[in-house]
């Protein structure tokens, strides 16, 4: 029932996990309990990524180029250093609503408008 209800937190993830096993085969789980062990799995996951992006967004607003314009609810520039990204294993960022990569030059206008092409 918890792994049914409780939000997307680390917490959640060691609780699936415990319920998956050492071996991950979910021994004594009818089908519904792994449907729901699936589907906490699914928000660990968005839980994950929004915080990964969340941290990249802080990361950017530490780098405007000199004399770029920041957004004022946001506080994200209009252009960045991506100098930072080199270290990255790809220059492509996924937006998790539209399952799309984004180039990492448009990350700025993407994170700020929520589209991967940095449209409102």
């Amino acid at each position: 029932m918890l792994l049914d209800t409780m939000p997307g937190c680390g917490a959640l993830a060691g609780f699936a996990a415990e319920a998956a096993g050492d071996d991950d085969r979910y021994e004594g789980a009818c089908d519904d309990e792994v449907a729901g062990a699936i589907s906490a799995w699914d928000r660990v996951e968005a839980y994950a990524a929004a915080r990964k992006h969340a941290a990249a967004a802080e990361f950017i607003r530490r780098r405007p180029r000199p004399g770029s314009p920041v957004d004022g609810p946001t506080q994200m520039p209009e252009d960045w250093d991506v100098a930072w990204m080199s270290c990255a294993p790809a220059p492509t960022w996924t937006c998790c609503s539209a399952g799309t990569h984004v180039p990492a030059r448009t990350a700025p206008r993407a994170l700020r408008a929520g589209s991967p092409d940095g449209s409102p």
